[in-house]
């Protein structure tokens, strides 16, 4: 499938998924406290991303669901968390019981770095706002094709004999906006990424990426990411 036909395909199925049976919502995210449910991922944070638009649009966000958790380069505050773009989860929630102490972050680092041998520097142009059931997201077009790139991982870890369940299969590059921590209008969530489906929201540049265990909010005090991989 092509980007296009990818987020098309998103943006409709998760459309009827909230019309059938409404939005999903975790209080948890709202605590002060960090947030001890951890997944093993590989994402890029929204370092080298600068256009006002972005900042425009979140502040829209605030305005219009000032209770649920909004996404921003620099989080302030219990309602907010770290933008971010997932490469890939290599787990999904973890933790003491499933085992999260005998993964040995070690073993994949080797993995991912070969698997990025040829990846140099892109570009992610943010184009649509996809509601979700879960909030808001933002979608995006690469400068290349990365799921080439994410189906040479899936190979390489499967081959190397290493623990791996991801969560969903990665095809779209999106970041959540909005994660509900209390409910919702799902009309009012709707309407709101109706209102922006098609938006010029600038370009990040995606030179690195961090791999390590990490939360829904990916907030410093949260993440445990030692590892970083440049292109």
């Amino acid at each position: 499938m092509t980007y296009p036909e990818i987020y098309y395909e998103m943006s409709d199925r998760n459309r009827q998924i909230i019309r059938e049976k409404g939005v999903k919502y975790d209080e948890t995210l709202k605590n002060t406290a960090p947030d001890k449910r951890v997944g093993l991922a590989i994402l890029a944070l929204y370092e080298s991303f600068e256009d006002e638009n972005l900042t425009k649009l979140t502040n829209e966000v605030k305005t219009a669901f000032p209770s649920q958790i909004v996404y921003t380069q620099k989080p302030k505050g219990p309602l907010e968390a770290s933008i971010h773009f997932t490469f890939m989860q290599i787990f999904g929630v973890l933790s003491e019981e499933a085992g999260i102490s005998k993964i040995n972050l070690d073993q994949y680092k080797p993995i991912i770095s070969d698997s990025f041998k040829d990846l140099e520097p892109f570009e992610v142009v943010f184009k649509h706002v996809i509601a979700v059931p879960t909030g808001l997201v933002i979608a995006g077009y690469p400068s290349i094709d990365i799921n080439i790139y994410r189906d040479n991982l899936r190979n390489l870890i499967k081959k190397s004999g290493l623990p791996f369940s991801e969560p969903y299969y990665t095809v779209a590059v999106h970041s959540n906006l909005l994660r509900l921590c209390c409910d919702e209008s799902a009309d009012k969530i709707l309407a709101f990424a109706n209102k922006y489906k098609e938006i010029e929201l600038g370009k990040l540049q995606v030179s690195k990426f961090i791999f390590g265990f990490g939360t829904w909010k990916v907030l410093p005090n949260e993440i445990n990411m030692p590892y970083t991989i440049s292109l």
